[in-house]
């Protein structure tokens, strides 16, 4: 099941984005070029998540094409599942997420009927 829902994931990606899978060396295989990924990110990490480690949120920001300038990172106390349901978290650091992403400007509209995919911002992938 896992194989089949990966890909039909890469064959969405390839026909709403042409070029944002780069050729991979393991046959059909495939890989994203974060490097092609030029929004808007807002990396935020769990202090204490176990799953994934604010080293390698943070990390991210070395592997996405997206600007310096245009990369906000932080840590917020909690774990992975307090991180974006645990009240502190919530109520302390979620709406100036909020109000980061509204500041983006463009918040493009989803079309599912015409597949259309989301932006949260002017946004390269490839």
């Amino acid at each position: 099941m896992e194989a089949r829902t990966h890909d039909r994931a890469r064959k969405f990606i390839a026909a709403e984005r042409p070029g944002i899978l780069a050729d991979g060396d393991g046959g059909n295989a495939a890989q994203l070029d974060l490097h092609n990924i030029t929004c808007p990110a807002y990396l935020l990490a769990g202090a204490d998540d176990d799953i994934t480690t604010p080293e390698q949120v943070l990390d991210a920001a070395k592997y996405i094409g997206t600007a310096e300038d245009r990369i906000v990172q932080g840590v917020v106390p909690g774990g992975h599942i307090g991180l974006f349901i645990g009240g502190d978290t919530l109520r302390g650091h979620w709406p100036q997420i909020a109000r980061w992403i509204g500041a983006q400007q463009t918040i493009h509209r989803v079309d599912i009927r015409n597949r259309t995919a989301l932006g949260l911002a002017p946004c390269a992938w490839g």
